[in-house]
């Protein structure tokens, strides 16, 4: 039971700590009990003071069904409810340490070292959970590591680290600095802190350093994971083994600079936890420090989310991935993966959230998952505009809708249509022409026109000998580009052309979806087909990761409708045998 501000007065009790001021959450059976205790008796409506132990006694002795969270508590419960606490320190935080859980202040930190020129989706969880603590009342901070990034974070490592140029990391930093601001512009009413540890850093002499590292014990530190893993694999330079020291110091100023004891990290930054919050015992008059390390977000095949196949990642900068592949990356994910990710990365109620998946497990095959994620993080990540502009040219390349492609800017359509081919005007004097010259293959344009097969700008041009105009076939905002289009008809496409390995992949795992289904109920074949038709119309040449993911998945469903093992495929709801024998 939680009662709302108004009730504070007569359902809290207060607690005065130096200039520290706590509020003590109480329901009715409790209030008798805690007027009792003189160290809690409010006297003209000013607090007695009391130590800290027997504040945190007292939180030990109540039970959290009757004493309700603090912001910490509250953020760390939603946390934990989404599935987000892969670990935590100290471990069972809240039922063993409860009470010093409900006495932590509200306020939060993450770190991200500058060691790339942007963020990617794999950062985008820790900073959206970061930002997420602001819906209970507690205060983001964003830490970026310039001075961290010089060192190298030897967690997840293997081997050492290659030394980057100090220029580039500052650079990177930020880059990064800006980024985490416009995203948590995007989201919160107010601006999130983002600070750099360079600032407290660049001028701290050795000797200062050294003094600071007295609290640290090296025997804690070789305990540590990723630094055992490295001294019995490659070993590990004092460089990187002192990485855990500067971290360490950091969460100690942002104690003594913003209060706080809390922080979320990575799966792989549970050590980093430990040393930290050990240090601020020692050094900070044994203020407790707690945190939880967030999972490692991973497709089917337990790669790292947003990494593709050639070794790039889905980054949040436009720059590197713009607003439209961030989107149908996330767009086409597999349904499960979608899913996965909407419980981690949604900002939404997590009553709305759990509503949304069931309206997608009802409806599989709408993409319902994938577009309430896809439409939220593009929003958060690129904000109003970037979404516009995602959503502009999905249209366009996806539902052919004209009025979307004309409304494009010339940025956007060399990002959505790739490479350009460039045509001189002396080249060409009839659309039989332009045919021609665009063509990459052996085929001549000219005579699939007369198929059907040739679009200008979403227009479809049959007569190859129509004078070509150049004025009337370029786009509205980018005067020098024509968009054009070929395919999308049944002459076309069986017209001889040849087709690539992956094509002939694509048309035989299809007949052998249709093969599988015969003995099953002739509307699951016409939902194989449907379901194979829907998915071309999605695709684009350039999607070749996305086709190929797709392909794995079809070829394992196959499998198990070989075997009679599954229940669905996309939309297709198939009743096992069984079932139709036993009546079930």
């Amino acid at each position: 039971m939680a009662f709302s501000r108004r009730s504070w007065p007569q359902r809290c009790g207060f607690l005065v700590i130096g200039s520290t001021v706590s509020r003590i959450w109480l329901t009715s059976q409790y209030c008798a009990e805690m007027s009792a205790l003189s160290q809690f008796r409010r006297v003209d409506g000013v607090s007695q003071r009391c130590s800290v132990m027997r504040f945190r006694h007292l939180c030990k002795q109540l039970s959290t069904s009757t004493l309700s969270c603090s912001p910490i508590a509250n953020y760390f419960s939603e946390l934990k409810t989404r599935g987000l606490v892969q670990m935590s320190y100290p471990s069972n935080l809240d039922t063993d340490f409860k009470g010093d859980l409900l006495a932590l202040p509200p306020v939060a930190y993450a770190g991200f070292d500058p060691t790339a020129k942007s963020l990617h989706i794999g950062n985008l969880l820790i900073v959206v959970n970061l930002l997420r603590s602001a819906q209970f009342g507690v205060r983001p901070i964003a830490v970026v590591g310039g001075a961290t990034a010089l060192i190298g974070d030897p967690s997840g490592r293997s081997a050492e680290r290659e030394t980057q140029d100090k220029d580039i990391l500052m650079e990177n930093a930020k880059t990064i600095t800006a980024q985490l601001k416009s995203i948590g512009n995007n989201v919160l009413k107010e601006e999130i802190t983002v600070v750099d540890n360079n600032e407290w850093f660049k001028e701290m002499p050795m000797v200062d350093y050294l003094r600071n590292c007295k609290q640290l014990r090296v025997g804690e530190m070789l305990r540590m994971g990723a630094v055992r893993a490295r001294l019995e694999g490659s070993g590990i330079s004092f460089t990187e083994f002192s990485y855990q020291t500067m971290q360490a110091y950091d969460w100690a100023m942002l104690l003594k600079k913003y209060d706080c004891r809390f922080q979320i990290g990575g799966s792989d930054q549970l050590g980093h936890l430990n040393i930290g919050a050990h240090y601020i015992k020692r050094t900070c008059g044994e203020k407790f420090a707690a945190g939880v390390c967030l999972p490692l977000v991973t497709d089917s095949a337990g790669n790292k989310l947003g990494k593709s196949v050639g070794g790039g990642d889905v980054w949040l900068s436009a720059e590197l991935t713009s607003p439209f592949h961030f989107y149908q990356f996330l767009r086409q994910l597999h349904d499960t993966e979608a899913e996965q990710m909407y419980k981690l990365y949604s900002l939404a109620p997590w009553e709305d959230v759990l509503s949304k998946i069931q309206e997608h497990r009802s409806n599989l095959g709408k993409w319902i998952a994938q577009d309430a994620l896809a439409i939220e993080l593009t929003q958060i990540v690129h904000g109003n505009e970037g979404l516009c502009t995602a959503q502009r040219c999905s249209r366009a390349l996806f539902q052919g809708s004209m009025t979307d492609v004309r409304s494009l800017s010339r940025t956007e359509l060399v990002t959505l249509f790739g490479n350009t081919i460039k045509v001189a005007r002396s080249e060409v004097g009839t659309m039989g022409d332009l045919a021609d010259r665009t063509r990459t293959d052996s085929i001549k344009g000219s005579a699939l026109m007369t198929k059907g097969a040739f679009k200008v700008n979403g227009e479809k041009i049959i007569d190859n000998t129509t004078p070509l105009v150049f004025e009337r076939i370029v786009l509205p905002n980018a005067n020098d580009l024509t968009l054009i289009c070929w395919g999308g008809c049944a002459e076309y496409m069986s017209a001889g052309r040849a087709h690539s390995k992956l094509q002939l992949l694509v048309l035989k795992t299809y007949r052998d979806f249709l093969r599988a289904a015969r003995p099953l109920d002739q509307s699951v074949r016409q939902q194989v087909q449907t379901e194979f038709r829907e998915a071309a119309k999605r695709y684009h040449p350039s999607d070749i990761l996305l086709i190929e993911h797709n392909l794995r998945r079809a070829n394992n469903q196959l499998k198990q409708l070989k075997t009679g093992s599954v229940t669905s495929i996309g939309n297709i709801t198939i009743k096992r045998k069984q079932e139709n024998d036993g009546g079930s």
